[in-house]
């Protein structure tokens, strides 16, 4: 975490050996965030217990298709799922 810190330009805000978890959680975040930055999921449980008038406004304000929420993608071909497996295979752990 500490090398995808410095990696990303974040500025040191603790060492490695610091035990104050909130500044741990400082760094997930800012890293997590980088990564993970489309949270839209975490609009559906609003938007699906609103007032079907006012959540069909906002998602359309918002450009927000159709099912959007409750779309399901199709299952990768086989071909794909061998490819995504060999992806995601841990390298470096024990064999």
């Amino acid at each position: 975490m500490l090398a995808a810190r410095r990696e990303r330009g974040i500025e040191d805000l603790l060492d490695a050996q610091s035990e104050d978890l909130d500044e741990w959680e400082v760094l997930v975040d800012s890293l997590s965030d980088g990564v993970l930055w489309d949270e839209d999921w975490r609009d559906n449980e609003s938007l699906l217990d609103a007032d079907p008038k006012a959540s069909q406004a906002v998602k359309k304000l918002m450009g927000i298709v159709e099912n959007y929420y409750i779309a399901v993608p199709p299952d990768p071909t086989e071909g794909a799922t061998v490819t995504l497996r060999g992806l995601t295979q841990d390298t470096a752990g024990p064999k």
